[in-house]
């Protein structure tokens, strides 16, 4: 939100289309309270799938940690400047956000686009699943326990599939239906008592993604030993 208002303010006389999620309006929502009273009028497209779509991706498909409140977001304008004259809509359909989308632009215009909590995007999830096994390891919360049955899955929009947790283990990220399961995958990586498989049916963009998250992780690991071993530091190394 506050990106968006320093290029209206640097820009007024351009359309400014911003489009963000739940979480990360809710750490700036009170910005659209500046935007109105300085008449700026912005497109405003709000996600609400419910949370932190991206972070179950990577651990906790269902924790409540990656759960937030679900506000009122279409009505948040008329609250925070009482008598605008913004366009607010909520629209669940194809339809509805084009009939939003083609409003008048003389002000504000506010969209509230409701979304599946666990849709997302093949290319999404494939970082998710490489930023998991950086941040964790092979034996993290994101793998259940070894198994040879396939987990239960459910199929999500988008024909995406999430893998339920398995029983008596930790809960699994959300999963795509591009990803090779663990018993059809005699090519896959074998850690302990887990295979790991990159994403060999994944889209070719999907694939280049994974290497540079790999060397992110890398080099910020690299950073945190540099830190433990520096002369008078306090930190501790895993071992």
């Amino acid at each position: 939100m506050g990106a968006v208002l320093g290029t209206l303010l640097a820009a007024p006389g351009r359309r400014h289309l911003l489009l963000v999620g739940d979480g990360s309006f809710q750490l700036t929502a009170q910005e659209v309270s500046t935007m109105l009273r300085h008449d700026l009028k912005p497109v405003i497209l709000l996600i609400n799938n419910g949370g932190y779509t991206v972070e179950r991706a990577i651990c906790g498909k269902d924790g409540r940690f990656n759960d937030i409140a679900n506000w009122a977001y279409a009505d948040l304008p008329k609250v925070l400047h009482p008598g605008t004259t913004a366009r607010t809509s909520v629209v669940k359909t194809a339809d509805e956000l084009q009939a939003a989308l083609a409003a008048p632009h003389d002000s504000m215009i506010f969209i509230e686009a409701v979304m599946d909590k666990y849709d997302a995007p093949q290319p999404v999830l494939a970082a998710g699943h490489g930023m998991a096994d950086i941040d964790y390891g092979p034996r993290g919360p994101q793998s259940g326990p070894a198994s040879n049955s396939e987990p239960d899955r459910q199929v999500l929009p988008g024909g995406h599939q999430m893998a339920e947790p398995h029983t008596g283990g930790a809960r699994s990220h959300l999963e795509s239906s591009d990803r090779p399961s663990r018993r059809d995958a005699p090519a896959g990586r074998r850690s302990g008592r887990h295979i790991h498989v990159r994403h060999r049916h994944a889209p070719a963009r999907s694939r280049q993604l994974t290497p540079e998250v790999n060397r992110v992780g890398r080099r910020a690991r690299a950073q945190c030993e540099q830190a433990t071993e520096a002369p008078g530091s306090t930190g501790r190394r895993r071992g």
